[in-house]
């Protein structure tokens, strides 16, 4: 009869949305779990290769940062900084200088009593994820993939997903930035705002962004 052929359709219906849900949830944890190439050679894609450089530097610290910057901008060539290598466009694909901070990570500082995590630029999400769960913390919005970096998450303008939060740099409060010169400039609300304001999506074009100050939550 009628009901029981619409019966026969809800089920089928609910077991076709849980093997759906369930191959997503194997296909996330597979691809935050395995692991992950210390320099991407292809977006996650696979549209654009970053193969076209003509110079690969990995600095360990902010001194060998700003050295190679500086040494760029004298000799008249280009910088391009490259993250995990999620972005969807060729926007990271390096056409001289290409810098990763694959070797410049890992955290800061950590204030509990105002919740905040400071980590260096290279630093993953999933890092920032393992570090403020020890202190009963959480990041406010994470993307459904956690192995970008945090510098290219908020250059990127990464967003999660819920009508009440905004995107990843909604939740920066302080940035450490070496500009296209070489020259390190500390920005926030308070603090050169404008340079904090237009650094929050800059799409790579303002520096390297060496240091990143994030609001977390109980």
């Amino acid at each position: 009869n009628l009901s029981s052929r619409i019966g026969s359709k809800e089920r089928m219906c609910s077991r076709s949305t849980g093997l759906a849900f369930a191959v997503a949830l194997v296909a996330y944890f597979a691809w935050n779990h395995l692991p992950k190439p210390s320099i991407p050679s292809k977006n996650w894609e696979g549209r654009y290769a970053f193969d076209g450089h003509r110079s690969l530097v990995s600095p360990s610290s902010l001194d060998e940062i700003t050295a190679v910057v500086r040494e760029a901008s004298e000799k008249g060539r280009r910088v391009k900084v490259v993250g995990a290598g999620h972005s969807w466009s060729d926007i990271s694909i390096p056409d001289d200088v290409m810098m990763t901070l694959k070797d410049y990570s890992g955290l800061v500082s950590l204030d509990v009593d105002r919740k905040q995590i400071t980590v260096k630029g290279g630093t993953l999400l999933s890092e920032m994820n393992e570090i403020v769960e020890k202190h009963d913390l959480a990041l406010s919005v994470i993307p459904s993939i956690s192995s970008g970096t945090i510098a290219g998450t908020i250059s990127t303008a990464t967003h999660s997903t819920g009508i009440r939060y905004g995107n990843m740099p909604s939740y920066v409060v302080r940035l450490q930035i070496v500009s296209g010169t070489g020259t390190v400039y500390e920005a926030s609300r308070n603090h050169n705002p404008d340079v904090f304001n237009a650094s929050l999506v800059s799409l790579g074009m303002l520096g390297v962004i060496t240091e990143v100050t994030v609001q977390c939550e109980p």
